[in-house]
């Protein structure tokens, strides 16, 4: 796109052809008028002040109205720039509401834990996402038993889709569908669901104790929407209102409070279904460099995936 030009720029221009005109017309009509040079000059001469003070009329009118446009064009754009961050804060502010006033039940069916304790009817806010953490973690698993020879990213997507969509068996043909648009193999839903129904985690629990084929979408489709347009809003590439100082430090305060169990769902989604809507958004505002390392992102490597991303998180 390119640079409108400045009213100085255009008063600047436009001086210097009002200039040529109010000297080029007298000019003539006094050539023409005049029957010698000798009388031309002399009329020049005995008119010189005239000439001069129609130049500087014209010119401080000329400057007055440039001065005035170039006046109210920062005023209008100071007037965006304030639109523009009132309406992110804004979208900021809606996040955390969301975030509030988020509650999940415990993933595991069975009401008494593992270690024997009995688990809250719930869990809110922020310590939802610690229960999204744990079923993405399961199903990563779940998936690697179903298809070993998966690549880190198809595992990741298998994972995300069935963590967002779930698996269910009155809408097994739709979740089939989309594991086709995504392209995985669609007998991979058949494989998951036996894995689910027989297999076991790591720590040798029975993945049927679990709910892990429940769906997402409702919460996280709002979550993540949101998220993408209040950046989109800062980093207008198209009619940029701010620098790219300004931008960093805006949607730095926006990332500055996200958990680690947020992070962590964000990663495996930015890298399975939506990479390209994302990629370029990560890379620039280093969206996830507060990932814990050593572990936390069950063997996958951040750099791998984001290159340009430098961790900041290192966990003792």
């Amino acid at each position: 796109m390119k640079n409108k030009k400045s009213p100085t720029e255009c008063f600047t221009q436009a001086f210097i052809f009002i200039v040529f005109f109010i000297l080029a017309v007298p000019f003539c009509h006094t050539a023409v008028a005049s029957k010698s040079i000798p009388e031309f000059v002399d009329k020049i001469a005995n008119n010189w002040l005239l000439y001069c003070e129609t130049i500087f009329l014209a010119g401080t009118f000329g400057y007055s109205i440039a001065s005035f446009r170039e006046k109210s064009d920062e005023e209008r754009n100071e007037s965006r720039r304030n639109t523009i961050k009132t309406n992110f804060f804004n979208m900021v502010n809606y996040h955390y509401r969301m975030l509030d006033d988020l509650e999940v039940k415990p993933l595991r069916k069975n009401q008494r834990s593992c270690l024997g304790y009995r688990q809250p009817n719930s869990y809110k806010g922020r310590m939802a996402f610690t229960v999204y953490k744990q079923q993405l973690c399961l199903l990563l698993q779940v998936v690697k038993q179903a298809d070993e020879g998966l690549n880190d990213r198809s595992r990741a997507k298998a994972a995300y889709l069935i963590f967002t969509y779930g698996l269910d068996k009155r809408w097994l043909e739709e979740t089939k569908r989309i594991f086709r648009k995504k392209g995985l193999n669609e007998n991979l839903v058949v494989q998951i669901q036996k894995i689910l129904l027989k297999g076991k985690d790591t720590e040798g629990r029975r993945f049927s104790d679990f709910d892990l084929g429940r769906t997402n979408q409702t919460f996280l489709g709002a979550y993540f929407r949101n998220m993408y347009n209040a950046i989109k809003l800062i980093d207008r590439e198209e009619d940029p209102i701010f620098n790219d100082k300004e931008k960093e430090e805006l949607i730095r305060i926006y990332r500055a409070q996200w958990s680690n169990p947020e992070l962590y769902v964000m990663f495996f989604q930015f890298i399975s279904v939506f990479k390209k809507e994302w990629k370029p958004l990560v890379n620039k505002y280093q969206l996830i460099q507060n990932l814990p390392s050593n572990g936390y992102l069950e063997g996958y490597d951040l750099q791998k995936f984001f290159k340009e991303v430098a961790p900041e998180y290192e966990e003792m």
